[in-house]
C-alpha cells in the first residue's frame, strides 16, 4: 500500500508539473512574450519547460483548440494573429471594471490595505528594470489589492472571471521607460486614495489602464508595420 501510495504522489506531481509548464506557456503567449506569428520549436519548447516533447505536442494542440496557436501541415506551430480591435475592447472593459472597483475602494479600503499598497509600490520601484517579470508580478498584486477592497464580491469576481490584465504586457514593459512611468502612475493612484477622493482615483485607474492599451498599439506598428490602428481589427495574410 505505501508503495502505491508513492506511486500516486509521483503521478500527482507530475499532472502538477505538466499544468505549470501549459499555465507558463498560455501566459507567455498572452503577455506577448511570445509574437504573433513566432514558430513555437517543440523541441525548444521542451528544454524550455523541462518536460518531453510529446507533453508539449499535446499542449500546443491544447492551445489550437483555445485559438492561441495556429497548426500548419508540414509547418509546426505559430502564435495566432492578433487581432488589436480585441486587444483594445478588452482593455477597454478593463479599465472600466477596474476603474469602478477603484472608486469604491476608495472609501472602503483598511490601513492594513494601505500599508500592503505602500510596500509593494515601493518594493517595485526597486527592482531592476529588466527583470519585467518580476515587475509584472508586483503590478498584478498592487491591482488585486485596489480590487479586492472594493468590498463587492460579484464585482470582483467578473474582474477575475473575465479580464486578462496581464494580455500583452510584455510586448509594453520591454519598451524603455515604460516601467518607471507605470511606477509614476501607482503613487498618484495610491496618492489620491489616501486622500479619499475617489472620482480621481477611479479616472487615475482608467486612464493607467488605457494607456497600456495605446502603448501595446503603437509597440506593435513598430514590430509590424502591417498594423494600423489600435482601434481596427488586423490580421496577417
Amino acid at each position: 500500500m505505501v508503495v502505491k501510495g508513492k506511486a500516486i504522489r509521483k503521478k500527482i506531481s507530475g499532472i502538477d508539473k505538466t499544468e505549470r509548464a501549459y499555465k507558463i506557456l498560455q501566459n507567455r503567449i498572452f503577455s506577448g512574450y511570445y509574437l504573433p506569428r513566432q514558430h513555437l520549436v517543440e523541441s525548444t519548447l521542451s528544454n524550455d519547460l523541462g518536460i518531453n516533447r510529446m507533453i508539449v505536442r499535446e499542449m500546443l494542440k491544447r492551445l489550437a483548440m483555445e485559438g492561441l496557436v495556429v497548426t500548419q501541415p508540414y509547418k509546426g506551430c505559430k502564435v495566432a494573429d492578433i487581432s488589436t480591435q480585441q486587444a483594445y475592447e478588452t482593455y477597454q472593459v478593463e479599465a472600466i471594471l477596474e476603474g469602478f472597483a477603484a472608486f469604491l475602494a476608495t472609501e472602503r479600503i483598511g490601513k492594513h490595505e494601505l500599508k500592503e499598497l505602500e510596500n509593494l509600490i515601493g518594493e517595485s520601484k526597486k527592482l531592476d528594470l529588466q527583470k519585467v517579470e518580476k515587475w509584472e508580478e508586483y503590478n498584478r498584486k498592487i491591482h488585486r489589492v485596489i480590487i479586492k477592497a472594493c468590498r463587492n464580491s460579484r464585482l470582483i469576481n467578473i474582474i477575475i472571471d473575465n479580464v486578462k490584465f496581464s494580455n500583452y504586457w510584455f510586448i509594453v514593459l520591454s519598451t524603455p521607460g515604460q516601467i518607471p512611468k507605470k511606477n509614476q502612475e501607482h503613487e498618484l493612484i495610491l496618492e489620491a486614495i489616501k486622500e479619499r477622493n475617489a472620482v480621481k482615483v477611479r479616472q487615475l485607474v482608467e486612464n493607467h489602464i488605457m494607456d497600456a492599451a495605446g502603448d501595446i498599439s503603437e509597440r506593435l506598428q513598430n514590430i509590424f508595420p502591417i498594423f494600423k490602428s489600435g482601434k481596427k481589427s488586423v490580421g496577417y495574410k
